[in-house]
């Protein structure tokens, strides 16, 4: 089982620690993000009648770590085989919010990404770390006229000079 190997970390991911307002959905709490009006731009996937109800939110100020310090306060220094990311907007924040010492234990990335500038920053910091990174659309969601997908990244050799996992 995950007991003793997962925790709930009860704050959002950003590039500097401090605080923010998260914008929470209660219809559709696993798209609350510190970024409301880029979310608002995903409104075109829901019928016009649904739209206010689905995009209704309630405002929280919530604390905001570092990846690395939360990688420091619960992984104990241990290889990370995968980190998987979905930040709903945050994803360029919580990547740089990675010091380059903790880089060099994470093995594999996969990243769900919104937008054309967000994504290209996304792949970029990905490319810099990592030897292969691939990008997967959505394509129901593309049909819909959102830009929206997955990034993925492994492999490679860090700037520490180790290998990095591979992947089959």
């Amino acid at each position: 089982g995950a007991a003793g190997r997962v925790a709930v970390v009860e704050s959002a991911l950003g590039e500097a620690a401090g605080r923010a307002k998260l914008a929470y959905y209660p219809r559709m709490p696993g798209n609350s993000t510190l970024h409301p009006r880029a979310k608002w731009e995903q409104r075109v996937a829901f019928q016009p009648a649904r739209r206010r109800a689905m995009f209704r939110s309630r405002r929280y100020d919530v604390r905001v770590e570092t990846l690395s310090e939360v990688l420091r306060a619960h992984g104990g220094g241990a290889p990370v085989e995968l980190l998987k990311l979905d930040v709903e907007g945050s994803e360029g924040g919580a990547l740089r919010g990675v010091a380059d010492e903790d880089w060099r234990r994470i093995r594999q990335v996969v990243v769900e990404v919104h937008g054309g500038a967000a994504r290209g920053e996304v792949e970029a910091l990905l490319r810099r770390r990592f030897g292969r990174v691939r990008y997967t659309a959505d394509e129901e969601l593309r049909r819909c006229g959102l830009d929206h997908g997955i990034l993925t990244a492994a492999g490679g050799t860090p700037p520490c000079g180790e290998s990095l996992l591979q992947t089959t």
